[in-house]
């Protein structure tokens, strides 16, 4: 204001957020029992194709894991499990109910962004009514 007289207000509008891009937000949904069947046969393809191995060769090689990846999904189960805390049983279902529980936040925090476009993704129209959205999106900004 000192340079210009103009108060920092008439430069920017900070009650509106500024759009740099135009974004078309898209939320698939499943029902909740196919999504966790989904997670935990995602868990077992997981630990059948090297996780526990994958983390025990961070841990030679290294000898820690950093902060974040050591609260990962899966690696901290991974990590109790190697350290001897859980059984192998135990590890794969934490890291199933550990998914799942994320998942439902995820779910939870994205239902209250009022601009996403939900589909049903067990929906066989569900591809065409997006694509035909996108369509008319694209459409719109020409």
């Amino acid at each position: 204001q000192e340079v210009t007289g103009w108060p920092m207000s008439k430069w920017k509008r900070w009650d509106e957020p500024r759009r740099v891009y135009h974004a078309l937000k898209i939320g698939l949904f499943m029902r909740r029992p196919d999504l966790y069947e989904r997670i935990d046969r995602r868990v077992d393809w997981m630990l059948e194709r090297g996780l526990v191995a994958e983390v025990k060769k961070l841990l030679e090689t290294y000898g820690f894991l950093g902060p974040t990846a050591a609260q990962a999904l899966g690696y901290k189960e991974v990590l109790r499990y190697l350290e001897g805390k859980i059984d192998r049983a135990t590890c794969r279902s934490l890291m199933q109910r550990n998914t799942r529980r994320f998942a439902k936040r995820q779910l939870t925090w994205l239902r209250k962004e009022s601009d996403v476009c939900w589909f049903d993704r067990q929906d066989p129209d569900s591809r065409c009514a997006v694509l035909r959205k996108i369509d008319r999106w694209l459409k719109a900004g020409e």
